[in-house]
């Protein structure tokens, strides 16, 4: 209301900004390097404080592991070791192939190899926590140490991506000659709601360039099983070329034991055995004399008398299955049942597959068939109910009566 309090206009102007600079191409070079060294020293000072804190965390657990007693089997990887695995070896050269030698039979139990000493390898995750089933279960009727030494090093903090403990495994059996070892590679990681991580190629190519150390110091030859074997979109091209990389290019007798048969590529040199690492059988009743044979002192019979392991027939030996516009769930569910017969199923249409199972849709419609390339040995085409009988009587059968043909009467 007090018209003297009010300010005029040009008080209430807004003064104009001051135009910056031209900065020159110089100048803005200058800049622009300034802000890269800046960026670089931050980094560099972050990889300090980083290595630092590693080495402070290492120095506490060694320790830890000095007070404890415990003694770590992981390989050193040293600028030294890296030296003498780049030189060649002139007891193994005459014996080394050059290629990966494909073997059938027990990864835990290698046979007619060329060197006295051998390393198994097998992948597992950082937590510590002994598996069941499959690898470890083999392993574990093997020998014990494996697993008392695994749960240790989880202990001890020892399970760091990319090592590799060896471990010897003739406690339980043994050879007549030689060293057997267990290569334990930390290729998974763990994470606290216990969910596994897929396994990291960068982790298996640091455990199997440690492995390649140790093989070349004890003049060992090296036995994989098939890694990554019936994992989802795991990447098993790149596996292999690591395994060349870091063992067979650096003249190491390298041997994989993957399920497959004589019409995949295998060393026709060596001894094939029909045993597979894990364990094929099944279960059935007893049959138990009733009234009066049965004595009365027999003392109660429990779940586990009752039951009796039966070895399952390698009833489907050198043969290549192919699903063909299957659901995936049908089509786990016959895969589960061929593999454990001792038969491969093909996630492709390739020149090894033997038998296609088809579906309904492609009975009726012969268009749906998949296509066969020319000069190749046109595989069987059946549907399931072959697989069914095959399972059923334990035995394989005569494809004669389950083709297209006779299958498309039943309709």
């Amino acid at each position: 209301r007090s018209r003297h309090h009010v300010l005029s206009p040009s008080v209430l102007a807004i003064p104009s900004q001051r135009k910056r600079k031209q900065l020159t191409p110089e100048e803005l070079e200058q800049r622009k390097q300034k802000r890269e060294e800046n960026r670089l020293k931050k980094l560099k000072l972050l990889e300090e404080a980083e290595q630092k804190k590693l080495a402070d965390e290492k120095r506490k657990r060694m320790e830890y592991w000095k007070r404890t007693g415990y003694t770590s089997l992981n390989v050193v990887a040293d600028s030294d070791s890296e030296e003498a695995l780049s030189d060649g070896d002139d007891d193994i050269e005459e014996e080394w192939s050059g290629e990966i030698n494909y073997v059938r039979g027990d990864v835990t139990h290698p046979h007619d190899v060329k060197t006295e000493d051998i390393i198994i390898v097998h992948c597992v995750d950082d937590s510590g926590r002994w598996g069941k089933g499959g690898l470890f279960e083999a392993l574990s009727a093997r020998s014990t140490q494996p697993q008392v030494c695994y749960e240790q090093a989880g202990k001890m903090r020892d399970l760091s991506l990319g090592d590799a403990h060896i471990i010897p495994i003739d406690d339980l059996q043994s050879r007549a000659k030689g060293r057997d070892m267990l290569a334990l590679i930390v290729a998974q990681s763990r994470g606290r709601d216990g969910r596994l991580s897929p396994i990291k190629l960068s982790a298996l190519s640091d455990g199997l360039k440690k492995v390649a150390i140790e093989a070349k110091r004890m003049k060992a030859s090296v036995h994989l099983p098939r890694i990554g074997h019936s994992t989802p979109h795991f990447n098993w091209y790149g596996t292999e070329r690591l395994i060349r990389k870091h063992l067979v290019m650096k003249r190491i007798p390298t041997y994989m034991y993957p399920c497959v048969t004589s019409r995949c590529m295998m060393s026709r040199s060596l001894i094939m055995h029909t045993s597979y690492y894990f364990a094929r059988v099944k279960k059935v009743k007893k049959t138990h004399v009733t009234g009066s044979a049965a004595s009365a002192s027999t003392p109660p019979k429990t779940q586990a008398d009752d039951e009796v392991v039966v070895p399952l027939q390698d009833i489907f030996t050198d043969c290549v299955f192919y699903f063909h516009e299957w659901a995936p769930d049908e089509q786990r569910k016959w895969t589960r049942h061929i593999v454990a017969h001792n038969g491969i199923v093909s996630d492709t249409m390739t020149d090894t597959v033997t038998h296609v199972i088809v579906t309904v849709k492609c009975l009726l419609d012969r268009s749906q068939l998949p296509a066969i390339r020319d000069g190749t040995t046109p595989p069987v085409m059946v549907m399931s109910n072959w697989i069914e009988d095959c399972l059923h009587k334990q035995m394989i059968l005569d494809t004669a009566t389950y083709n297209l043909n006779a299958s498309l009467k039943l309709f």
